[in-house]
Order: structure tokens, then sequence, then C-alpha cells
């Protein structure tokens, strides 16, 4: 399989990405000021999808982009993609636009794509472009709408989105504008529940629990597919391997079309995501109508939802409240418990975002919080900055559950510090997030948790391994302001009460410079993998595995 990869000035592509993210943003002025984001964002959405798929089409690119995380794209060979033919493409759409019914051509068009690619933009009776009208009487009367659609036609079709580069190039500015556009159009929404996971907190989590080849990843709640499109990234960074399979379920039918739009755009074509309740009716099933199971399961929940089927929960034919029922105002721990269920027993991790109250809350949340505690699958608590979800002003912290732990120690780690904000969100830095990494990996490593995984090694090549990297002697160094190794003792003895500062003093912390000793530390560990990595190679070779 051969990948190809582009290199080129990193300063001179994100002044072009950041070009063309405002030049996308700025097309929702060409709407009258009376038409509401949830009209004309859908329409932003749908018309970009269409320009940058028939932006392949057109340039015969039967190839599927997969991104790292440097702004440059590598395409591999793919038999499979969406496929638009010419009197379908964007451009046969704009040649007419000065036709009156432009916005039933509009409507016609997509519905033909939604034959021609059933696979991909549909899900049993939902389909993805079924709630979109480019004929929208909201636009105006009929010649309104002629101007306004004609005017967008237009507008994509200018030459600074349409950028003299390379075709990988040109895919990872399209697939990151179209992430841009989701989570503009998303901060933009005066609601109070967080609306996207922030990248920061996707690199975290993905990098945490470290998806490989041959993963089958899922999020019953997958909003835009965020969290999965960047686990898919993180393998592609790190094996140059398109073998993994996205999996999604996800409640609300416009989010849901959003999400299969975001997948094709990022070139996820090995993937399924399906609508639906999650709770009330899951929608991934095995061949014996059971749950499926997968490897790495990712989630970021609606926060305390007081909707979230609780009268389903007593009959539940999958058994996944047999711990205890969440109370009916706060279904963070059905979400929680699904995700549990879902999760393979050897390989299977996940990691999921929950407002603090999660960690100490009483009643039924703590009998069931007890449960998997003592069922030893509560991995880590990471507490995160606050307000780091621009819409919802509560705090948050990631758990990570593991179902192949060998001891019974739960790791905590504080990334609340004191920081300014940025209008109305706090950031996790790059710097912060790699000394979370450092910690959870120095904590892993120390307890013999990663593993490797499916390549054929000998016994003897396994055991140099191990030495290398998991028998250290210096085992773990943790910053105690802000890490802590809990033992289940303590965790009992605080009646499996997790809330952070039960187990991190941070009154007198010294923060910068603590979190600078981390990122060291992190980088002479990824010298150390590095060198541990073409040692596996060469193993690898020698006994005829290709990857």
């Amino acid at each position: 399989m051969s990948i190809q990869k582009t290199h080129g000035d990193k300063g001179s592509f994100a002044a072009k990405q950041e070009r063309f993210n405002q030049i996308l943003w700025s097309a929702r002025h060409i709407f009258p000021n009376n038409i509401k984001r949830e009209v004309y964002g859908k329409l932003l959405l749908v018309i970009a999808f269409l320009k940058f798929m028939s932006d392949l089409t057109q340039n015969k690119a039967s190839l599927t982009p997969k991104l790292d995380d440097k702004n440059n794209a590598s395409i591999e060979a793919c038999e499979e993609q969406l496929k638009i033919s010419q009197k379908h493409s964007f451009y046969k759409l704009w040649q007419s636009r000065h036709k009156t019914g432009i916005g039933k051509r509009i409507n016609q068009t997509l519905q033909a794509i939604e034959e021609a690619n059933a696979k991909y933009l549909k899900s049993g009776k939902f389909s993805v472009f079924q709630n979109i009208d480019f004929d929208n009487k909201q636009l105006g009367n009929q010649q309104q709408r002629n101007t306004v659609l004609c005017n967008l036609l237009d507008y994509f079709n200018q030459s600074e989105l349409a950028l003299d580069i390379s075709l990988q190039e040109q895919i990872t500015i399209n697939s990151n504008g179209f992430k841009f556009l989701i989570e503009k159009l998303a901060t933009s929404k005066n609601d109070t529940q967080q609306s996207q996971t922030p990248t920061a907190i996707s690199n975290l989590i993905a990098t945490l629990l470290a998806p490989q080849p041959g993963d089958c990843i899922y999020d019953p709640v997958c909003g835009s597919a965020t969290l999965l499109i960047q686990c898919g990234r993180k393998i592609f960074e790190h094996y140059k391997t398109s073998h993994y399979r996205l999996y999604g379920q996800e409640l609300n039918h416009d989010m849901w079309a959003v999400a299969q739009m975001n997948l094709l755009v990022h070139g996820e074509t090995d993937q399924r995501v399906v609508q639906g309740d999650v709770i009330v009716e899951p929608g991934l099933l095995d061949s014996k109508g059971q749950l499926m199971r997968f490897d790495v399961v990712v989630a970021n929940p609606p926060f305390n939802s007081d909707n979230w089927s609780y009268l389903h929960a007593a009959n539940d034919p999958f058994l996944r409240f047999a711990r205890g029922i969440p109370p009916k105002s706060k279904g963070n721990y059905a979400f929680i418990l699904h995700m549990i269920e879902s999760l393979k027993s050897d390989t299977g991790r996940m990691a999921v975002t929950v407002p603090h109250g999660v960690l100490f809350r009483g009643g039924s949340e703590q009998e069931i919080r007890a449960k998997l505690i003592e069922e030893n699958l509560l991995d880590a608590v990471i507490g995160l900055p606050e307000k780091i979800f621009t819409n919802a002003n509560v705090s948050v912290a990631l758990l990570i559950f593991r179902k192949n732990k060998i001891d019974n120690k739960i790791l905590f780690i504080d990334t609340n510090k004191p920081r300014k904000a940025a209008k109305n969100s706090t950031k996790l830095s790059a710097k912060e997030a790699e000394g979370v990494s450092t910690v959870y990996y120095q904590y892993s490593q120390a307890s013999s948790r990663l593993v490797v995984k499916e390549a054929p090694i000998k016994p003897h090549i396994t055991q140099n391994i191990h030495e290398k990297i998991y028998t250290n002697e210096k085992r773990i160094s943790l910053v105690k302001q802000h890490a802590y190794v809990a033992s289940l003792d303590e965790v009992r003895n605080n009646n499996y009460n997790l809330n952070i500062s039960h187990y991190i003093d941070n009154s007198n912390n010294q923060p910068a410079a603590e979190w600078d000793k981390l990122f060291q530390e992190r980088k002479e560990l990824k010298v150390q993998l590095g060198d541990l990595e073409n040692e596996i190679e060469k193993h690898l070779k020698d006994l005829g595995y290709q990857g």
C-alpha cells in the first residue's frame, strides 16, 4: 500500500487554511439578516459538502484522505468513495444558477446524490438531505430565493476556494474548513449545553486511548463525529494505515446528517453511523441481537440530561442497568453504563466527559460508582479546565475506563489551575495536554497496562520490549501538585467519592514549572519510543510480517 505525503511550508499552509476558513464563515452574510442560524447553517454545510465532494470527483480523485495533526494530507488508494456524477455536481448547478427555480434544482440534485450513495447517505428511513430545503420560503419569494442562491453558488465558486495547491493539500484544507464551519455554527448557537467536543479534548482522548490498527471505535452519542475522526487520524498518524472502522449513533437527525457529511469530507468511508436513541433503541447490534462490542469507546454525552429515557431503564433488554438506575434528572451514568457494556472484554477501553457532580453525588449514582470501582474498571480521573466547553457552565472531568486492568489503583490528574480565560472558554494548551499524556503513560507503563497488540511477535522479543519499557526502576515520577495514584482502600475510605480535591492538594502549586518538567519528560519518552518502534519494525520484517 503506497502512501503519498505532502511536505511544504507549514507557515504558508496555516495561513492558507486560516484564510480559507474565514471565507467559508463569511458566506453566512449572503443570507438576509432575518434568516435564523438553524436555517442558513444547514444550507451552508450542504453547499460546502457538495462543493468539496464535487471537486474530488472532478479531479478524478479515487483517493481517500487520512489526515495527520500537522495539516498535511496523506492519501491512500480506495476502491469506494462518494460518487457524484457531472450532471449532479456543484458546477452543473452553478452553470444554471441564473435560471429560475434554482432552489428546486438543488433539492433534486441532492435527492439524486442520496439515491446513488445510499450506503453513506441513508440510514433506515432517514437520509442526510431529507430536512434540507433550498426552496424554503423563509429565504423570500421566488425571485428573492433565486437571488440568494445564485449569490451563494457564485460565492462558493470563487477562486479563493479553489487554491492552486496539490490535491492532498486541497483535501486537507477542505476537511479542516468543513470542521471549522461546524464548530462556528455550533458555538454561535445560544444554548446552555455542550455543543462540540473541543479539539484539545478530542486530541487528548485519542492520545490516551491509543487506538491501534484493526480497532473498532465507537461513539454512542457522536454528534458531528469529531471524536471518531480524531481517533482515526491518530491511527493513521502513527501507523500509516486505514485499517480500522468507525461506528456511531446520534439521536438528533440534523446532527446525524452533519456527522455523515463530516466523515465523508474527511475521507472516512469505512464507517457506520446510525440515527436513533441509544438508550431506547441501540442501533448497533451483533448477529445475536446483542450489543456490539468495541475496542475503543469515546463520548461527550449530554451533561446532566433530564431527558434520557429513564422509564425505559427498568426493563432494558440489554441489562445495561444491572448496577443501578441513574436518577431521572441526571442521565450521565446511563450513557456511562451503555459504554461499559459496549466494551470488548480484552481490549476494551473508553473515555467519557462528565460534569464534576458525577464524581461525588450520592444516591443511585454513588451505588453505580462504587460498583464500577469495585469491578476495577475505572482507570483515571482527569480534571479539565473550567469553562472549557463554551456553552456549558460546569466543571468537567474526563473518566478513563479499561477492561484489562491488572491492578486496582486509580490515577487522578488535575489540569484546573488558575488561568486566564479567553472570552467564554478556557483552553487546554498543547503543553498541558502533553503533560497529562506523560503522567498517564508513565502510570500505565509502571503498572504494565500498555500491551503490544496484533503483531505476531515471538516471546523473547516481547520480553525485550517489556524490559525496555515496562520494568523501569524509576517506576513512576508524578508531580504531587497535579497527579496522584490512589489505592482502592483510599477510595473506599472516601466512600467512593472521586472528587479530585480529596486526592490532590492544589493549594500551593507552581503549575508552570511542573508542566514544563513534564513536557521535557514527554520529549525524552518520545525519543525512547522512536528507538523502540524501529526495533519492533526490524523484528517484524525478520518475521515476514507486513503492516
